[in-house]
C-alpha cells in the first residue's frame, strides 16, 4: 500500500513539475503570430463583381492584425459604357491592410479591418489582351467587418461584409460611383494565432 501511495505521490509531484515548466516556457518565448487568408468576395459595382484574393497578416498584439492583400476580378463583363463596343473590364487592386480581433478567447469573434491601396482598372478585348489607351489607376479602401470562427488553433473561417470606396479615376464612359458599393466575402485563414 505504502508503494502505490509513493508512486501516485511521485506522479502528482512530476505532473506538477512539469505543468509550471511549460508555464515558464510560455511566458519566456516572443513567437511572432501570422497567418494567410485566401478569401472570395462578391461586390455591387456596376453589375455583381467577384472576386478572388488573399490576406497576409501579422498580428503584433494578440489584438491588432497589419499586413497586405491583393485581389483580383474573376468574373468580366461588357463595358457597355465605352465607346467601342466589345470590351470588357478588369478591374483589380492591393495594399495595406490594418484590423482589430474583439474577444480573441472566443471561437467566434468579430473582426474589424481598413484594406487601404491602390489598383487599377483596363478594357480587354476578348482574348484578355489589355487595351494600353483603356487603362486607368486609382485608389482603393475597403472597410470589413467580420465573424470569425476559429475550431482548431491553427485555422479559422470567417464571412463578413464590406464597403468599397475608389478615387481618383478617370476612364472614358466611367467614375469613382460606378466602382463604390457594399458586399459579402468568406475567407479561410491558416496560421499561428
Amino acid at each position: 500500500m505504502k508503494q502505490i501511495a509513493f508512486l501516485l505521490l511521485m506522479m502528482l509531484l512530476c505532473t506538477s513539475v512539469f505543468s509550471q515548466q511549460k508555464d515558464i516556457e510560455t511566458e519566456d518565448t516572443t513567437g511572432i503570430s501570422a497567418y494567410i487568408s485566401p478569401f472570395f468576395e462578391t461586390t455591387s459595382m456596376i453589375k455583381s463583381t467577384s472576386f478572388i484574393g488573399g490576406i497576409g497578416g501579422i498580428l503584433i498584439t494578440p489584438n491588432i492584425i497589419v499586413g497586405g492583400f491583393g485581389k483580383a476580378m474573376t468574373t468580366y463583363f461588357k463595358a457597355d459604357r465605352y465607346t467601342i463596343p466589345g470590351y470588357e473590364l478588369d478591374f483589380g487592386g492591393g495594399g495595406l491592410v490594418a484590423g482589430y480581433i474583439f474577444m480573441l478567447v472566443k471561437k467566434i469573434h468579430p473582426i474589424i479591418m481598413l484594406w487601404a491601396g491602390g489598383g487599377s482598372l483596363s478594357l480587354c478585348d476578348k482574348n484578355k489582351t489589355r487595351i494600353n489607351d483603356a487603362y486607368d489607376d486609382f485608389f482603393l479602401f475597403n472597410g470589413t467587418i467580420e465573424i470569425d470562427y476559429r475550431p482548431l488553433k491553427f485555422l479559422s473561417f470567417g464571412i463578413g461584409a464590406h464597403y468599397q470606396m475608389v478615387s481618383g479615376l478617370k476612364l472614358d464612359g466611367y467614375s469613382n460611383e460606378n466602382f463604390n458599393g457594399a458586399g459579402l466575402f468568406v475567407n479561410i485563414k491558416a496560421g499561428s494565432f
